[in-house]
């Protein structure tokens, strides 16, 4: 019995240090998010996100620009992406399911669309923020 209860014991730390027992809406931090202007354009560099799964991309130029992850392989569950332009709203995404090594994924709004936020025309420079949580 004691073997047993040793054994559960370090499966379920080791299922708890991957983030195999991450709790639904928690915070997914250190995972590479980018934009991309779109249509096609330039991209911002991909920042990885704080503890609290919050990345803030500053300066940003005047366009709409989608969030894309360049790599899904290090997530541990799908996980669901909320992303607020300078206006404050804030759209939420379809779960990102975990992928592959090197494939660029775009997050995606409910409706299939790729999740944007945008910095309107007249403002010369717009802040928008990326929040990576786990998928509920």
């Amino acid at each position: 019995m004691k073997i047993l209860c040793a054994f559960l014991a370090i499966c379920l730390a080791s299922m708890a240090s991957t983030g195999a027992l991450a709790q639904s809406g928690s915070a997914v931090p250190g995972i590479a998010v980018g934009l991309e202007q779109d249509p096609e354009g330039s991209a911002v560099p991909a920042v990885v996100t704080d503890r609290d799964g919050n990345v803030t991309f500053a300066g940003v130029k005047t366009g709409r620009y989608v969030v894309v992850f360049a790599d899904t392989s290090k997530l541990k569950k799908p996980v669901r992406v909320t992303v607020s332009g300078p206006d404050g709203k804030k759209i939420a995404s379809q779960p990102v399911m975990i992928g592959k090594a090197g494939v660029k994924t775009f997050a995606l709004r409910p409706d299939g669309v790729k999740l944007a936020a945008e910095v309107p025309k007249g403002t010369a420079t717009g802040r928008i923020t990326v929040k990576i949580e786990n998928a509920r």
